[in-house]
This record gives C-alpha cells, sequence and structure tokens, in this order.
C-alpha cells in the first residue's frame, strides 16, 4: 500500500500574510481540563534593552512557528506486570491523586510489548484530545518541549513525535513516553507544536473556529 501527499502552490498564491490555523477539542467536555494551546513567545519577558536576544529577528523567526500544550494534570505512574505477567499501569499517588484510577485507565494505556522500540523501555500513550485543522498548507509537527527552564527532566523518556498535513489530515494528537516510571505536573509544558506552511513570510494565527461536522466525525 502507498500513500503520498502532494501540494502544488501556483504563481499567483500570496507570498506573505497570517496563516490561520484552527484548533479544537474532539471532546467539549475536555476544556474542563485540558489547557488550550498557547503561542511560544519569549519576546515579552525583558523588554528593557533594545539589544535582547528575545528582540532578535531571528529569534521571533524562531518562535512564531511554535505553540505549546501543557500537561492537564499531575500523574506519576510505575509500570508492573500483572498475574498473566502483560505489562500494566500503576498510580503511584495513590490516594494523593487529583485523578481517580479509573479515569486515568481511559486516558492512559500501554502498547503491546511486541511494539516497544526497546524491550526493557515500556510505551505508554496518553490520549489527547486535541484536533488542528487549516485551509492553507500547514505541516503540523509534535516535538518534546523546549525553549523553557526546567527544575527536573523535560520529559519521562521519549515523546514519539509525528508531522502531517493538517490541512488533508485532521487527527487526534497523542502523547507517548517511554520510561520505566514517569511524574508529569500540571501545567507544565508537555509538548510544543512547530507550524510549517508554504507562505515563505508568514505567520500564524491559532483560533478555535466552527467545527465542520466531518471534523467531528474523524474525532469518533
Amino acid at each position: 500500500m502507498e500513500f503520498s501527499i502532494t501540494h502544488t502552490r501556483q504563481p499567483e498564491d500570496p507570498k506573505s500574510g497570517v496563516v490561520k490555523i484552527g484548533w479544537f477539542f474532539a471532546d467539549e467536555t475536555s476544556s474542563v481540563v485540558y489547557f488550550p494551546p498557547e503561542r511560544l513567545r519569549t519576546v515579552d519577558m525583558n523588554r528593557a534593552h533594545a539589544k535582547l536576544a528575545s528582540r532578535c529577528p531571528a529569534v521571533i523567526g524562531l518562535e512564531s512557528r511554535y505553540m505549546m500544550v501543557r500537561c492537564p494534570f499531575e500523574m506519576h505512574l510505575g509500570f508492573i506486570r500483572d498475574d498473566k505477567g502483560k505489562p500494566a499501569l500503576k498510580n503511584l499517588m495513590g490516594s494523593k491523586s487529583p485523578v481517580r484510577s479509573s479515569k486515568l485507565n481511559q486516558l492512559l494505556s500501554v502498547t503491546s510489548e511486541s511494539e516497544w522500540r526497546f524491550a526493557d523501555r515500556p510505551t505508554v500513550q496518553l490520549k489527547l484530545p486535541y484536533m488542528f485543522i487549516s485551509d492553507e498548507t500547514v505541516y503540523l509537527s509534535q516535538v518534546p518541549p523546549f525553549l523553557d527552564y526546567q527544575d527536573s527532566e523535560l520529559i519521562p523518556g521519549t515523546l514519539f513525535g509525528a508531522c502531517f498535513p493538517i490541512d488533508v489530515w485532521p487527527r487526534l494528537l497523542n502523547g507517548t513516553t517511554s520510561k520505566s516510571q514517569f511524574a508529569l505536573k500540571a501545567g507544565s509544558r508537555y509538548f510544543t507544536a512547530n507550524s510549517n506552511w508554504t507562505i515563505l513570510n508568514g505567520s500564524f494565527k491559532c483560533l478555535r473556529p466552527n467545527v465542520p461536522p466531518n471534523c467531528k466525525s474523524i474525532a469518533k
């Protein structure tokens, strides 16, 4: 089976401007728990001097293509094996966990052991409700968080990123990590999304549109 996508931009198409990227939750009840995507900006942190790195056009150009998504809740999980020897997750926070174990089981799952990249490193998948769409040709890349100071390890293990064209392929985002145990803090950066488009001198604007019915059906 082969699958390919070809984008052709016509000479009369705009060479600059604002690319509009729409985002929404596949399940609207997610807005109670999950953070909305945020533009990645450091220019407003310190404006005291004209020579600040955050005022550099190259730095601004880099940050103009990124947004970030924060972790919705605190969790501390470990990997165990059940009575049948199959890998499973254990809520190490116990009664102190802000999320019930039954709810965590709906959001988190351990992939089949035969699908692990490394035999000694379990892979867990966190189901996320985010979907991104655009009328322009835009490739969205899900990458680990960066460009931020962290008190501890950025993410617990390795986040398996993805890159796909959101103008023709609306899909749910998934966060995947691998390690013997991991902990995440509510509000910490969980992943960064890089947007690439064919308009050479452009920036993007992230907004919540009226969700097309066909996108809702894809999310289900």
